[in-house]
């Protein structure tokens, strides 16, 4: 297991994958313009298939070395931003965490909210492999989309960028430092999502 500040970098296929090869397909077609704050960013991947733009990334944990330690639940940004990243984050977060944090973003954004998230389409399958399973969410497709489109203040577009893969045992040796029991199927998903009440 490598330190907080390596986090993502890892050279196993599937964290090759997740946390690069895959983000510009995941990406495509969802606005990302302008000043992008990266919630739970850590050290700062998204400057590498964002380029050229202006990001602030914001995590809770300092040891990944992000431009602001907040929680992101209750995070108020004050400078320019046109753009909410959220990558990786919300199976860390119980469904009503999530709505929490989407109530504060309306607080403080009134510009897009880009999603990549992993899901499950075997929640259980996750769950045997992950040593950290007994802290974390894990959702089945549907599920994080159902949750997505029922937010108080905000609507989900149409537009969803999927991808299935297989994760392999070496991914979690990597990440936390215990292999899987096997490898599983796992969903990527790219989405936005924009103010209720704007054109």
């Amino acid at each position: 297991m490598t330190s907080a500040a390596e986090f993502g970098t890892w050279t196993d296929g599937t964290s090759d994958l997740i946390y690069r090869g895959a983000m510009p397909y995941l990406l495509d077609g969802l606005p990302a313009a302008g000043p992008v704050v990266d919630l739970g960013g850590a050290n700062g991947l998204s400057r590498a298939f964002l380029p050229g733009r202006q990001i602030t990334t914001v995590d809770i944990d300092p040891a990944t070395g992000p431009d602001v330690v907040a929680d992101a639940l209750t995070y108020r940004h004050h400078g320019p931003a046109e753009t909410v990243l959220i990558r990786y984050l919300l199976h860390y977060l119980t469904d009503g965490q999530v709505r929490e944090l989407f109530a504060n973003l309306a607080r403080w954004h009134h510009g897009g909210v880009v999603v990549v998230q992993f899901t499950n389409e075997t929640p259980a399958s996750k769950a045997a492999n992950s040593a950290d399973t007994a802290t974390r969410r894990w959702r089945h497709p549907a599920e994080l989309l159902h949750l997505l489109g029922a937010l108080d203040d905000w609507r989900r577009g149409a537009r969803v960028n999927r991808l299935d893969y297989t994760v392999e045992p070496g991914f979690y040796a990597s990440r936390l430092g215990s292999p899987g029991s096997y490898p599983h199927a796992e969903t990527l998903l790219g989405l936005a999502l924009e103010r209720r009440g704007t054109s």
